[in-house]
């Protein structure tokens, strides 16, 4: 009997020392392991139902679990995604290298993320201007080059971004300071609004803090030279 082919799954080492997978719970490394033998077992389509991954992990665990801990794993790795019939991981050649690559999945995967990002990309951008329409001294984009795609590609693999970017960007009529109440006269602007750490300094109201502590201390100086008038008069 001819012996069966073997073939391999690319496990990092790094993942050793990945903050996220140590904090998801045992049941959810293991699932996750799991899951990378299953995009090879079924060339990178994993069947988008509960129940036919259960049946493919052997697991006795309830069904219910199983579909909380894919939620997990979404949310902490973004190369992991799915789409309304598969899981699949974005980087499945690299993960996978053998001769003999099914390179009609590898296109058909590239192409449903570049169709994901091209939504993404064109939500941002209208969603971007339609703020500047009602916010004139915000600046508008007329479109989108090498350098804010590089930097858009970064941010769509960032889960949490994906999940929170509209909620900081309706923030911002809310923060004078990135309407140009500052000392500079600095205006916010889109390439500043995709870096990565705006969005979240956004949410944590670090702008919002900045212009009432810059009021206040304007009141102070106020107040000192005696431009204030007195309250009791």
């Amino acid at each position: 009997m001819p012996k069966s082919k073997r073939e391999f799954v690319q496990l990092e080492i790094r993942l050793l020392n990945d903050y996220r997978f140590f904090q998801l719970p045992e049941f959810d490394q293991l699932v996750y392991i799991k899951m990378l033998a299953l995009s090879k077992a079924t060339n990178n389509k994993i069947p988008n139902d509960v129940t036919i991954i259960k049946e493919l992990l052997r697991s006795k665990r309830p069904s219910s679990d199983i579909e909380m801990t894919l939620k997990r794993l979404l949310n902490d790795f973004p190369k992991l995604k799915k789409n309304k019939h598969f899981y699949y991981f974005v980087n499945f050649p690299e993960r996978y290298r053998y001769k003999g690559v099914d390179k009609e999945v590898d296109k058909e995967v590239d192409k449903e993320v570049d169709k994901e990002y091209r939504v993404f990309e064109k939500d941002l951008v209208f969603k971007w201007n339609s703020l500047c329409s009602k916010i004139p001294t915000l600046p508008t984009i007329r479109g989108i080059n090498e350098t804010r795609r590089k930097a858009l590609k970064a941010r769509f693999a960032n889960k949490d971004f994906l999940e929170n970017w509209e909620k900081a960007l309706n923030e911002i009529p809310s923060c004078p300071f990135l309407l140009g109440e500052n000392d500079t006269k600095w205006i916010a602007n889109f390439d500043w609004f995709i870096k990565p750490d705006t969005y979240n300094k956004i949410l944590e109201g670090k702008y919002r803090a900045k212009v009432v502590l810059e009021s206040e201390f304007i009141r102070g100086l106020k107040k000192a030279k005696g431009e204030e008038k007195n309250e009791n008069l």
